[in-house]
């Protein structure tokens, strides 16, 4: 049995998606005595002025501008010992996540100090993703005990230990708060006709792919919708994608010409840049 019947009254509750989210914070409590670490030291001296930081990466445009284009900066940055002799000159790891970062110079003026205060704001995220994604999963699969059982998997999964104990990898949980909400009000506007609930959900399709470039990949949960749940069908629900394509288009073309981008990484990998390399990558891992 999937779950026994005496705890199906428990994951029915209408209190659940509350609860799910709960449960994750509990779980994810230790990550607030963890500290900062690797990246996390980088962000501190971009965010704080470091000299150290200028001299190794000059003036970084964001606190996600790891590795540029430039060869000069490549050279520098191997004679002074941070990036390996072998590293290729070509290699560009600089990625556009202003909405992510705006949260990170929230905890640098509030609470600089304060590394407890930095992984609870980490959790408040999540705890706002988990949340969304119980309210998604109980308007998919009804109130029952299914829904539920979905909402205290998804809480639980330990798939998010990484970007909920790390500092540095917030975007992630930013960018799935904001892909969940758009998908939701998406899904309210399409099935409740409340058609202004569009305009919101655009900005959160923004805000996501500002926060973190997977958010595109809401792209596929919103496709999946139109044919197989829009309620006037595939065709009219494909035409209301076109506004999500429109907002993901703009961005893609603003990340490029700001110079943004993931070149001859092993680590990241840019389908619009390197599709081959992606495909490929699709199918080892």
């Amino acid at each position: 049995m999937l779950a026994h019947p005496r705890m199906r009254p428990m994951l029915a509750h209408p209190r659940m998606p509350i609860i799910a989210a709960i449960i994750m914070a509990v779980l994810a409590s230790p990550a607030l005595f963890t500290g900062r670490y690797v990246d996390d030291i980088m962000h501190e001296g971009v965010l704080s002025g470091s000299d150290a930081i200028k001299q190794h990466f000059g003036s970084p445009r964001t606190m996600f501008d790891f590795v540029s284009s430039e060869a000069d900066r490549h050279s520098y940055l191997i004679d002074s010992g941070l990036f390996p002799w072998w590293t290729y000159e070509g290699t560009k790891l600089s990625f556009w996540r202003p909405v992510t970062e705006f949260t990170h110079r929230i905890d640098f003026a509030l609470w600089p100090e304060n590394n407890f205060l930095m992984h609870l704001h980490n959790i408040a995220w999540w705890f706002i993703a988990v949340f969304l994604a119980a309210l998604l999963y109980r308007r998919v699969l009804g109130p029952g005990w299914v829904a539920g059982l979905a909402m205290l998997l998804y809480a639980i999964d330990d798939a998010a230990a990484m970007p909920v104990g790390w500092l540095a990898n917030r975007n992630a949980c930013i960018s799935v708060a904001f892909a969940w909400a758009a998908l939701l009000l998406h899904m309210r506007a399409r099935e409740d006709k409340q058609i202004w609930l569009i305009v919101p959900a655009l900005l959160a399709t923004l805000c996501g792919v500002l926060s973190n470039e997977g958010a595109v990949a809401l792209g596929a949960y919103r496709f999946s919708y139109a044919i197989t749940r829009d309620p006037a069908g595939f065709k009219r629900g494909f035409l209301w994608l076109l506004p999500y394509l429109g907002v993901v288009v703009a961005w893609r073309v603003a990340y490029k010409m700001l110079g943004f981008g993931a070149l001859n990484s092993h680590s990241y990998i840019d389908p619009a840049s390197e599709p081959l390399r992606f495909l490929s990558a699709v199918v080892e891992r």
